[in-house]
């Protein structure tokens, strides 16, 4: 397909100097026809004004929207409606692109089929403070960071490796309306609390209309991760809201406590034999506990304990 317009489209709310620190990256890689549209989700910090500002002085082609609500899914299809771009291209407000990244997803969407609706690139972490030693490589996904490989694959929707992430994620527009854009009514459903996972469900849709999904490993960005989120009270937080949602979703009881039971015994022998693997266990320790003990939709039906 033609390439030769892309759109930049960045979501923030209350992060005034990480998404003007991001907007330079981005406008170096900009051609003369692209497009960049920062969309605010309701800031109370002067991120607004700050972007503006920052854009008026040194990009005035690109823009900043106001999307009050709705969170980042609202944002995204904000972005979708405000550009006519025939592709998107998402980053995080605290995701920094490589220099290359906008060509190589220019590139990759010119060599593409026509059915090809979303190219995503790795999101690799940059640590400030450093990486902490108990935190895995199977415990990444948590913070958004994510490396398929060296090889530009197509991805087949599978639980941990076939889908790309929301910071670094470029879309067909015309494709992405077909199906409906992101649903923004994920995260705030009655009676499922913490329900994340808008980017994997939008996949799932444009999979099931025919169309196709792809990892471009040369598309590199980096995910800014501070000494602040990457504590174990954050993780454990997150855990025990993932057994939260599988308990409204009607999980049952006796999963949350053979989980529990062989998180427990398997975070003790860890810790015995000092392996940085323990935190991993006492983290899934968590989510089984909330799986047990969280409440249920009312007529779900209750299978085990």
């Amino acid at each position: 397909m033609d390439a030769d317009r892309l759109a930049v489209a960045v979501p923030t709310k209350d992060r005034r100097e990480t998404m003007v620190s991001a907007l330079a990256p981005i406008v170096a890689q900009l051609g003369s026809k692209d497009d960049l549209v920062v969309v605010d989700n309701g800031s109370t910090d002067g991120t607004l004004d700050a972007v503006a500002a920052w854009l008026r002085d040194r990009f005035p082609a690109g823009r900043v929207v106001s999307q009050s609500s709705g969170g980042v899914s609202a944002a995204r299809n904000a972005a979708l409606r405000e550009t006519t771009a025939p592709i998107v291209c998402f980053l995080d407000d605290d995701v920094r692109p490589d220099p290359g990244w906008l060509e190589q997803l220019r590139r990759a969407w010119t060599g593409c089929s026509e059915r090809t609706a979303l190219i995503g690139g790795p999101t690799l972490g940059e640590w400030p403070g450093g990486r902490p030693q108990w935190l895995t490589d199977h415990l990444l996904y948590v913070v958004a960071v994510l490396d398929l490989g060296d090889h530009r694959i197509r991805l087949d929707q599978r639980s941990g490796l076939g889908y790309v992430w929301g910071g670094n994620m470029s879309l067909r527009r015309e494709a992405a309306l077909e199906v409906g854009g992101f649903d923004p009514a994920r995260g705030s459903r009655p009676g499922v609390p913490f329900e994340r996972g808008e980017e994997e469900e939008l996949q799932r849709r444009l999979a099931a209309a025919g169309w196709e999904i792809w990892y471009e490993p040369t598309a590199t960005a980096h995910h800014l991760l501070p000494p602040e989120r990457l504590t174990k009270q954050a993780f454990r937080k997150f855990f025990r809201e993932q057994g939260a949602v599988d308990a409204v979703r009607g999980g049952r009881r006796l999963d949350g406590a053979l989980a529990l039971a062989g998180s427990l015994i398997r975070g003790a022998a860890l810790t015995l034999l000092c392996r940085p693997q323990a935190a991993g266990a006492w983290f899934a320790a968590a989510r089984g506990w909330a799986l047990l003990t969280g409440p249920r939709q009312p007529n779900t039906p209750q299978e085990g304990l």
